[in-house]
């Protein structure tokens, strides 16, 4: 059972270091398999949109995509422009839509398989690509239909790190539920027991 710790803030105020937190729930209610850092993982991945979309030069299936990523080339001293162009494969490129844009420097799994492997500023067949726009196995979730990059909510602030708009960005826990804890399988069921763990108030109804 996977349990993001931002959701849980749906029902309950949670500051507990999240070692601390890992280890009272093993001990005393069920054990955490692992922890997903996202934050962490999702370094330098941010909300990106399209701006323009062009015919590659020198390739069929490519194309040149303008994708503004706001203050996130700045913020990570990759360049100071707005707009980047990204060499991009995707079947359901579209004009105004967002995406998830890995910068140089970030860590990806190509069409979600083998090891991660980190970003560059690279040139492909001839034209240089600012990273790229990803696929949603190619950054951990779930495989897309082929040849598809994953669109994000319209809603989502362009250049935000992608942890923080999916509310991610303090991780997620996976947690070994036995059978007979059917309390524990959802959010709300986890975040009353951690209430009970750590003495803290919990919420009827998410706020």
């Amino acid at each position: 059972m996977k349990i993001s710790i931002d959701w849980l803030n749906d029902y309950l105020n949670l500051k507990i270091p999240i070692q601390r937190l890992i280890d009272t729930l093993t001990l005393k209610s069920v054990e955490v398999d692992y922890f997903y850092d996202f934050a962490d993982c999702f370094k330098r991945i941010v909300v990106g949109e399209i701006l323009e979309i062009k015919s590659h030069p020198r390739a069929d299936r490519l194309q040149l995509v303008v994708v503004n990523i706001g203050d996130a080339g700045k913020r990570y001293s990759i360049t100071k422009q707005k707009d980047v162009e990204v060499v991009c494969g995707g079947t359901n490129l579209i004009v105004g839509n967002k995406v998830v844009i890995a910068l140089p420097g970030s860590k990806v799994r190509w069409h979600g398989e083998g090891e991660l492997q980190i970003l560059s500023e690279t040139m492909i067949r001839g034209v240089k690509s600012m990273g790229m726009i990803c696929a949603s196995e190619e950054i951990g979730f779930m495989k897309s239909k082929e040849g598809e990059i994953m669109v994000l909510d319209h809603s989502l602030k362009v250049g935000q790190g992608l942890a923080g708009a999916l509310n991610l960005e303090r991780g997620v826990l996976d947690l070994d539920v036995l059978v007979h804890r059917g309390d524990l399988m959802s959010h709300r069921g986890v975040a009353r027991g951690m209430a009970g763990l750590f003495d803290i108030s919990f919420f009827s109804q998410s706020q």
